[in-house]
């Protein structure tokens, strides 16, 4: 217990540490592999990867399902309608579900 470094923190930081770590793992747990998603307007966006490149979004990621293909982190990779289109990576909080995709038949 010597080496151990000292943590001082007030019960409000750790209120906030506890409410930002509960609120992620409810976004994580409501988006996986399979889920139907469409993009968030309001998030996306006023977001910092809007801010970073071109704000002119297709209106196919707002208006059409995506489906989650992969996870990594706080990003999904989305694969958005039935034509082709460019598969996006987003991050989970700028998604809402939609629904999960049926189960492929192989």
């Amino acid at each position: 217990m010597k080496n151990q470094p000292k943590i001082s923190a007030t019960p409000k930081m750790l209120n906030k540490v506890i409410l930002r770590v509960e609120y992620k793992v409810v976004i994580m747990a409501d988006i996986k592999r399979g889920s139907l998603v469409r993009a968030n307007r309001e998030k996306l966006e006023n977001s910092l990867e809007a801010k970073a490149s071109d704000q002119r979004f297709p209106p196919y990621i707002f208006d059409t399902k995506g489906e989650v293909v992969d996870m990594k982190g706080d990003y999904a990779f989305i694969k958005f309608g039935q034509v082709p289109t460019p598969n996006v990576w987003l991050r989970v909080d700028q998604l809402e579900v939609v629904g999960t995709a049926a189960p492929s038949e192989a």
